[in-house]
């Protein structure tokens, strides 16, 4: 490297630190649409050669992981999307941001529902385990992190262009590491534990019993195939039930439900109709799981929208929960349900989210069932 002296006495660097001739190449051409884009920005912090020079440096340390691809997906974004320049950690990010990915809560809920809008959300919920994901609710916690890191992991490996699957580290003795067939397994024996107990089978093997309950399930297979989840999402900000209005039609006094109400019930058993896809309506009890998100205020610091996000700042804001409960109960008489006297089991939390809506998870529950 060589370099030379300003009138200060101060050194004068000619030339980039010693890398391949790549990066170099990347560094010149952001930096070349650094100036093109925001002329007056640029003259104003690297005006100076040696400001520029250095600042040069500074982003190859970051631009030398990055592929072409990236930096020109970057360098789009930033001339498409940017108002103002971007600080190198910004960059990196707009180089590395896929289009059309979920964000990791969407994606979450992708899983539980098994319909995957992009290859990353499948990758990652096989890695979490599908046995397990098809069982858990939506407030798994330990469950949602680990599909969230798995999910980052994956993410990373498309930015970088690396092959999606393959193993992610994780700690051992962790039961995510084994194979969704052995934990299928583990599960069987425990349930078959607990019912030779309750049915007074500890006399039988473990594989007589085994054929014993399997028999069982052969015949209540049909019955079966009707009593899977659903599970949907009714968009939008969340309302709640209103209470019906008294109003006059000639000389008679009639009760309406406000429009508002009206309208959000259409929404919910349209919602409701679609993930029933055909099915028959459920005839006996359900569990239903309510996810409420709201939409964090526009007038929030950045500091309470992240304390928000993370779940740690809580809605005590209307839609009241039961109310938007009512709701969605309402909208879905005569479409999931015959009636909602059939729910007897509930699990309803109301948070902030990046998007506004309702999850919905509707278990039909066997008699007997805890």
């Amino acid at each position: 490297m060589t370099s030379s002296t300003t009138t200060t006495g101060e050194p004068q660097i000619e030339n980039l630190v010693e890398l391949d001739a790549q990066a170099r190449r990347a560094v010149k051409r952001v930096f070349a649409t650094l100036k093109t884009s925001y002329p007056a920005w640029y003259e104003k912090h690297y005006g100076e050669r040696r400001a520029e020079t250095l600042a040069k440096r500074v982003w190859l340390t970051g631009i030398k992981h990055l592929s072409d691809m990236q930096v020109d997906r970057g360098l789009q974004r930033m001339v498409l999307d940017q108002d103002f320049p971007p600080s190198l950690k910004e960059f990196l990010r707009l180089c590395r941001k896929i289009d059309g990915l979920p964000s990791a809560e969407g994606a979450w809920y992708e899983a539980l529902e098994q319909r995957y809008s992009h290859k990353v959300v499948k990758v990652a919920a096989e890695l979490t385990g599908l046995f397990e994901l098809r069982r858990a609710q939506y407030g798994d916690k330990r469950l949602r992190a680990e599909f969230e890191h798995n999910y980052a992991v994956v993410v990373r490996r498309l930015e970088a262009g690396e092959p999606l699957d393959g193993k992610v580290a994780k700690a051992i003795g962790l039961d995510s590491q084994k194979s969704e067939l052995q934990r299928a397994d583990e599960l069987a024996e425990q349930q078959l534990l607990h019912r030779m107990q309750a049915q007074g089978l500890d006399g039988l093997s473990g594989a007589q019993a085994r054929e014993l309950l399997l028999a069982k399930m052969r015949r209540r297979c049909a019955v079966m195939h009707d009593l899977r989840p659903v599970m949907f999402m009714v968009p939008g900000e969340p309302v709640g039930k209103g209470r019906p209005r008294i109003g006059r039609v000639g000389a008679h006094a009639r009760m309406f439900t406000p429009a508002k109400t009206a309208n959000y019930e259409g929404l919910i058993a349209h919602s409701g109709q679609q993930a029933m896809a055909g099915r028959a309506l459920f005839e006996g009890p359900v569990l239903v799981e309510l996810d409420i998100a709201l939409s964090i205020p526009q007038s929030m610091s950045k500091k309470r929208k992240a304390l928000a996000l993370a779940g740690q700042l809580h809605p005590t804001k209307k839609p009241d929960l039961d109310n938007v409960q009512k709701a969605i109960y309402d909208g879905l008489n005569g479409v999931v349900w015959k009636d909602d006297v059939q729910v007897v089991k509930a699990v309803v939390g109301k948070r902030y989210g990046e998007t506004p809506g309702v999850r919905v998870k509707v278990v039909p529950l066997l008699e007997g069932e805890q």
